[in-house]
Parts: structure tokens; sequence; C-alpha cells
């Protein structure tokens, strides 16, 4: 099968051209010879070659003995959630996340953390290696169906930590699989608060994303989000994506909020509590100073690191960090170390109920930048790394500061240039932030000189 399909964080493709019931047995195979599991537990999405998937890779363990658990059709975090409280070290999410209808793919979680990118290149490189073929079994057989739905809700519960909440919210979950889940929990929260209300846009979840595609990291996908949100006068906008790890907070005027803010935002239960003394947070090289300056400001310390969701998990456990967080809005939390989606949305309601305060009132306590969405330029794979590395040179020769963890950030009196190579494509990815929209376009101006002399253009 195609190595292609065995990504950074991952395993995607489209099905079933690049990914299909014969690739998922032979993965299953590969996870197994590798890691020799006595049970695993496995979850789907709403995607339409889901359950055919699932049978497959079901059909896998079961030849080789191994106890397959299904959870259903759950989140991808409830899936994390219950290798815990079943006890089982391997965990398989059948989901493509944001991804178009036509990918499907597989989410990895092994003792507790998601596995590297060399991991999931192990798995794809023993799959080849097999001389297999899948011959269909009896999909209604070989595995244990067992709700975690109810214990679940109670965990993500529990930890709201409010009395007599009064707000209004409405959650977008795109068709994707968080809708249903979402509602036992608002439906809690409304019972045990009268002022508290809220509303479900496009709950029941849906292969075909009929509604708009399930990434609210892009702006346009939150659009009928933000207009209900001005029309119906709520407090809180939150859209899930497609597998319910990622979350993005809509403001009371519709505006949208970035995920290093949200992170902010969200640190400040650890700030203001004098139980924290020092809290540390783990965030990527493509996060705003705004965030850093208000982290340090209020006695916090913040390490900036790889992007990536398995880089910022492993830095986030290995440092100890109370929180952590990625633009791309995942976001792991001490108490459970995973990243999920409706645990975030609880600790937000969380920050707003105990500050009083609106949310864009809060965006507003954060200092003022201007800066670039992320751009793109698509270069040779085989001279990206050594386009940085140039870039990299260049700069420290300079005097200038430079944080070469991934590609390389360069500070200025006033605000910051980054580079990077993108871990998903052939791509230069670049980003630009200062005090002063003059301040931009001046960083952007070096750059764009410093880039000139290895052939790439802005």
């Amino acid at each position: 099968m195609d190595m292609s399909i065995f990504k950074a964080y991952d395993i995607r493709g489209i099905y079933p051209k690049e990914l299909d019931e014969e690739r998922i047995y032979r993965i299953g195979k590969a996870i197994q010879k590798k890691y020799e599991l006595d049970s695993v537990v496995i979850t789907q999405d709403c995607r339409l070659s889901s359950p055919s998937l699932f049978n497959a890779l079901k059909d896998a363990f079961v030849e080789e003995g191994v106890k397959v658990f299904s959870i259903g059709m759950t989140p991808t975090p409830q899936m994390y959630f219950s290798t815990k409280t079943l006890n089982v070290d391997f965990g398989i999410a059948i989901s493509a996340s944001h991804n178009p209808k036509e990918y499907n793919g597989l989410k990895l979680y092994y003792k507790g953390e998601n596995l590297s990118s060399d991991e999931i290149q192990e798995i794809g490189r023993i799959a080849n290696s097999l001389e297999i073929k899948y011959s269909k079994g009896d999909g209604e057989k070989g595995y244990e169906l067992i709700s975690t739905d109810e214990n679940y809700v109670d965990y993500v519960l529990s930890h709201l930590n409010v009395r007599d909440l009064r707000l209004r919210v409405v959650l977008d979950s795109g068709n994707g699989v968080g809708g249903p889940i979402a509602r036992k929990i608002l439906d809690i929260i409304k019972e045990n608060n009268p002022g508290f209300e809220y509303d479900i846009l496009f709950e029941e979840p849906n292969g075909e994303f009929p509604n708009h595609h399930p990434d609210p990291l892009k702006v346009e996908n939150t659009e009928i989000l933000r207009k209900r949100i001005r029309e119906g006068g709520y407090d809180l906008g939150v859209a899930l994506d497609g597998d319910a790890d990622r979350i993005v907070f809509i403001d009371e005027n519709g505006a949208y909020v970035n995920g290093d803010i949200t992170l902010g935002i969200l640190a400040m239960e650890f700030l203001d509590n004098e139980a924290y003394k020092n809290p540390r947070f783990v965030t990527e090289v493509k996060t705003s100073k705004a965030l850093i300056d208000f982290i340090n400001s209020k006695g916090g310390s913040i390490e900036i690191y790889k992007v990536g969701r398995t880089h910022i998990e492993r830095k986030f456990k290995e440092m100890g960090a109370v929180l952590a967080g990625e633009l791309s809005g995942h976001y792991f939390y001490k108490e459970n170390g995973y990243d999920d989606a409706l645990f975030a949305m609880i600790k937000m309601l969380n920050v707003l109920n105990s500050k009083g305060k609106s949310l864009s009132q809060l965006v507003d306590e954060f200092p003022k930048y201007y800066n670039t969405p992320e751009l793109r330029i698509k270069v040779d794979k085989d001279k990206k790394f050594d386009i940085i590395k140039e870039v990299v040179d260049y700069f420290k020769n300079e005097g200038y500061k430079v944080l070469d963890i991934d590609g390389a950030r360069v500070e200025f009196d006033d605000g910051w240039g980054l580079i990077r190579a993108s871990n998903t494509e052939p791509a230069l990815t670049l980003r630009f932030e200062a005090k002063t929209q003059e301040g931009v376009e001046r960083i952007k101006d070096l750059f764009r000189e410093v880039l000139e002399k290895y052939g790439v253009e802005i």
C-alpha cells in the first residue's frame, strides 16, 4: 500500500482508492505484530465507510485472539477515556477527523499516548511486508459491544465547577459524532441550572456532512453558527470538528476566537488559582506573542514547542504542565491527559462563570498584536528542510534570536516571523506578527529578501 497514507499523526486516505477494507485489515495485523495486544478498544465516526472498515479491522484482531471492545460511534476522546476505564492498552478511532467526506483513517492510542510519526511509519512498513489477503468474516461476531457513554458523560461533568450557571450557549457539531453526546452533557447541565439555555446545530451524525465541512478551523465553516449567535443573543458559540477532539469558540458578538487566545482564556483557571504556583503551559511555535505576554504577566510560564498534536501532547506530559494547546483547537489538560473538545467546553464554562465577564471582554485582556494568517508556499519536498536550515543559519549569523525547535521563529523587538516545513505536504508555512501593521510588513519584507536568495517567493 502507498506509504503516503501513514501521516505524521495518524493514518488517513481517500476511501476506497487509498484506504479500504483490505488495507485496514493489513494495518490491524501489523499493529498486532508490533504490540502483541491482549485487547483493543475501537470506536468509529459517522463516515459512510466506517462500519465496513470496522469489520475488517475487528476481524484482523479477532483472528489473532485479541479481545475487541467496540464502543460504537463516539467522539475520539471517548475512546481515550474508555481505554483507561476498561484497562486496555490500545485504542483505535476509525475517523478522518475534519477531512472531507471521502476520507477515512485511524487514530492510534497506546498506553495513554497517541503514536508518534516513527511508530506510525513502522506500522506501515510492517503492513506492507505482510503477505496476507482479507477474507471477510462475520461482522456480527467476535467482539463485545459496550457503551461507555454514561461513564464518559459523568466524568466530563465532574469537572464543571459552577452553581447557578446563567449562560445561553449554541453548539455546532457539524453533523459529526459529537452532537448526541454533547446533548447528554448539556441536558444535565440544564437540569441542574435553570438559568442555563442551549441549542445544538446539525446534531445528527451524517457522513455526508450536508450542512458544512466538519472543520471549524476554517472560519467559513462557522458562518451559520456566528449568524445564529448574533440573531439569537447567545453568550457563547461552540464548534466541534468531525470527531470532537478539536474545538473553536465564538464570542457573544459572533467573533471567532483564535486558538492561542483560547488557550490563554482557558489558562485563567490556573493563573487565578492560588493553589497553582507558577503554573506551566505548552503551546506551538505559531502562537501569538499576545498569549506569551499574558501568561508571563500573570505569573505563569509557557514552553514553545513543535507544531503537531503528538509533539505537544508528549512535551506537555514530559514537563508536567497543567494545560497545553494548539492553534488547531486541541487542548490537553493534566486532569485527563488527552485532547477533548467537550472537556474543554466544560472548562470554558467554568472560566466564564468564575470571571463574570463575557468572552469578548476576556479576549480584550490580551495585548494587541497584528498578524498574518498562515501562509503556505509550495516547494520541492526534497528541498524544504534545506531551505529552513539556510534561513536559520542566516538569521543566527545576523545576530537575531532564533528558536529553531521547529523551523525558524525569529524574534524582533516588536514581533516575530516564522518559517517552518509543513508536516503534511511539500510546502513551507510562514506567519508574521508585530505590534503594528507596519511592523508586520517590515518583518515580512525581511523574510522575503532572505527567501528570494533561495528561489522562494512570498
